[in-house]
């Protein structure tokens, strides 16, 4: 990307206004200071070096968002307010209407407006405006901060057509994450199961689809099939092992529809939501519920589901998994009038490890604990002095905890063992 590429420049901050967003989706008027421009792509860009132009977001105009990190040439897809009408219809697409690019304010963070709607052919109307801070981006991570709006605009109350779309998590999505699982590395041959899927291999090592902006760029060198590939779900206290085994992964079963075999996270309460990558801990990607008012004013009354979709023939759309952020414990209909909102914090990149304690007990010895995801192993290394040669005093230690142990005078760090991302 070059400064002659972009639409509007504040600072570090460039944005383009593009029509390279998913294919068919429509156009929409965008502004920015001093100009207005119609696209459906909206592309953020932060000038990390004179010749560097990293792409960090975009905003599209069927209701998705992708962020990535410096450190990961990919977007993930979040995806805005989604339900089924009264009269059973699929409303997972949305229109925007306009977007508008504000600015920066005093802190230096670029601040970005986006309505859409989301009208149902039944005659169901709904309104989904959001209020987007992005922050300055880290060398490991971005983050942005958006306070979402979703109004019922039909003039009438909007009743479910049938119960089934709330037991199974899927009637009134507020928020939710598109990403998917195929296989990890495909290097040491391919799964049993794959050949089913793919049988003319088409989707490992080659992709038609070298666009960034939607779901089909999937293949990143050689045999690694999925750049969007999640490897762990993180809600609270529950951790959720993708696998294509359902013994590994295994369905979560609602009672009265246990036919339904793609849940596999259901009821959730959390703050925080994290999906780990099968192998670049850069690709991680963190949700934050910092609040919510309107028609539900805590946060515990909005739950967490996720659908994994093990038989999707189209492996590379970026979409069989779902993770979802909803109110269908709750709400029975969506009241004339009636909004939702919602405060969240999103960030990608990398989110391990994270110390979050240096215990000292007893005396010349010291426990190290510290947040990650199950199953990675670690080497602990001290030095005298920075700058010397760092050597290990423990090594293949599983998280969360090292100790206790000695303390030598000098510094420590714990890193990923070999094959992993060395993330100090």
């Amino acid at each position: 990307m070059a400064r002659a590429d972009l639409d509007w420049q504040s600072g570090s901050w460039g944005v383009v206004i593009s029509d390279g967003g998913t294919p068919g989706s429509p156009s929409c008027p965008m502004q920015y200071p001093g100009g207005t421009k119609s696209g459906n792509a909206l592309e953020v860009y932060y000038e990390a070096s004179p010749f560097d132009w990293p792409q960090l977001w975009v905003f599209l105009t069927d209701g998705f968002w992708r962020q990535t990190s410096r450190q990961a040439p990919f977007l993930t897809s979040y995806r805005l307010f989604r339900y089924f009408s009264s009269n059973d219809e699929n409303c997972d697409r949305l229109t925007a209407v306009a977007f508008n690019v504000l600015g920066t304010n005093t802190a230096g963070e670029l601040e970005v407006e986006t309505v859409y709607d989301n009208h149902s052919p039944a005659g169901d109307r709904f309104r989904v405006a959001a209020r987007v801070t992005l922050e300055v981006p880290a060398a490991l991570q971005t983050a942005m901060r958006a306070d979402l709006t979703i109004s019922n605009a039909s003039g009438r109350a909007v009743v479910p057509y049938d119960f089934l779309h709330r037991a199974l998590a899927e009637q009134w999505t507020l928020f939710g994450i598109s990403s998917m699982y195929v296989a990890d590395h495909l290097t040491g041959g391919l799964p049993d199961w794959y050949d089913g899927l793919d049988p003319g291999h088409r989707y490992v090592g080659i992709t038609d689809d070298a666009g960034f902006l939607n779901d089909g760029h999937s293949v990143s060198g050689d045999t690694f099939v999925s750049t969007h590939d999640t490897k762990h779900i993180r809600c609270g206290d529950t951790t959720v092992g993708l696998d294509h085994d359902t013994d590994s992964c295994p369905i979560v079963r609602v009672p009265g529809y246990e036919w339904y075999d793609q849940l596999i996270l259901h009821g959730q309460v959390s703050a925080e939501l994290l999906t780990q990558h099968a192998y670049r801990s850069s690709r991680n990607h963190r949700v934050e519920l910092l609040g919510c008012s309107g028609l539900m004013s805590d946060c515990g009354d909005l739950k967490w589901a996720a659908t994994y979709n093990r038989t999707d023939t189209n492996l590379v759309d970026g979409d069989n998994i779902q993770i979802k952020l909803g109110m269908d414990d709750v709400l029975n209909e969506w009241p004339e009038d009636a909004v939702q909102e919602l405060r969240l914090r999103l960030s990608t990149g990398n989110t391990r490890p994270r110390i979050s304690s240096l215990a000292l007990d007893p005396v010349n010895q010291f426990t190290l604990r510290w947040t990650t995801e199950p199953g990675e192993t670690y080497a602990l290394q001290h030095v005298a002095r920075l700058g010397d040669d760092w050597s290990d005093i423990v090594t293949n230690a599983p998280g969360p905890a090292l100790g206790p142990f000695a303390l030598p005078p000098g510094f420590f760090r714990i890193i990923e063992e070999p094959g992993q991302a060395q993330d100090d």
